[in-house]
This record gives C-alpha cells, structure tokens and sequence, in this order.
C-alpha cells in the first residue's frame, strides 16, 4: 500500500501538467478511503509523504500522451459500474 500510494503520485508528478491538480486531488483522496476499508491508512499517508517530497508537476507534456489519458478516462467512466469510479468522475466532472 505504501509503495502504490508513493507510486500514484510519482506517475501523476511526471505524466500530468498542473491543470489536473484537482483530479490529481481527488483519486488520491478516494484512494486513502479504499486503504483506509483495507485497514491500511498509515501505509497510505506514508506512501503520500514519500511521494510529495519529490512531487513537481511535469512542465511539458506532450499532446497526445493528455489525448490517451482524456481517451483512457472516457473508456473507464463508460464501462466502470463501480463505486469508486462513479464517485470520482462525479467529484472531477470527467466521463460524462
């Protein structure tokens, strides 16, 4: 759980520009719920402090990788009956 939790934001820090600060936000809160239910809320925080002492948002990220992730996004929120999802897209407007 710690090392996901570091993990998730070092892939965010080198894959999204900060205009994704608030979806960025939200997964990461959702997920601390979904360790929180598994009984490991202090892995979560943990992982969280690792990944914030080198969290930087990218500065330049190319067109078409944001057209994959928006793409990505879009399949998961048409397919996906899943809670966790449905609360997500409807905390950061996304999939509609």
């Amino acid at each position: 759980m710690r090392r996901i939790a570091r993990n998730q934001l070092y892939l965010a820090a080198r894959h999204l520009p900060a205009r994704f600060w608030w979806p960025v936000l939200a997964g990461q809160l959702l997920w601390g719920l979904v360790a929180l239910r598994h009984g490991h809320p202090l892995a979560w925080v943990h992982g969280k402090f690792q990944g914030l002492r080198g969290f930087r948002f990218a500065q330049e990220v190319p067109e078409h990788l944001l057209r994959v992730l928006s793409g990505d996004e879009r399949f998961i929120g048409d397919v996906s009956r899943d809670p966790y999802w449905r609360l997500y897209f409807s905390l950061t407007g996304g999939a509609k």
